[in-house]
């Protein structure tokens, strides 16, 4: 998705951002649901997120349980994924945060904070 704009007011082609919707029908917490998906893909010798200087941890993202990896290795980047469950769904939000490919990335960053703290899932 090529939401984020740089100095010049251009649209970058390369910054990333995604949401995934997942299915959560055990209604795992964050956590459960992470070790769920990382143990599913080392049984299928598929890679999972790794990182010298990969951060882990449980928090909230308004109101709602949310898993974190932050600094997951990408070549040259490192990404940010948030894991956030709500009933049988869970949403994967990730970011590529630091890049030298991309300029203004402490802005990007701001828009994304900013989506971050306005989530919310919405009942119908």
């Amino acid at each position: 998705m090529f939401c984020f704009i740089d100095e010049s007011e251009e649209i970058v082609p390369y910054s990333d951002f995604r949401i995934s919707v997942l299915q959560n029908p055990e209604e795992l917490s964050a956590k459960e649901f992470v070790e769920n998906r990382k143990e599913i893909a080392l049984s299928l010798n598929q890679p999972w997120h790794s990182g010298a200087n990969m951060i882990e941890q449980e928090i909230q993202i308004n109101n709602y349980d949310a898993y974190l990896y932050d600094n997951v290795f990408g070549g040259d980047c490192g990404t940010r994924e948030y894991y956030i469950v709500y009933k049988s769904k869970a949403i994967a939000i990730s970011f590529t945060g630091t890049t030298p490919n991309y300029n203004n990335m402490e802005h990007n960053l701001e828009i994304f904070n900013q989506m971050l703290s306005t989530f919310k899932f919405i009942e119908k």
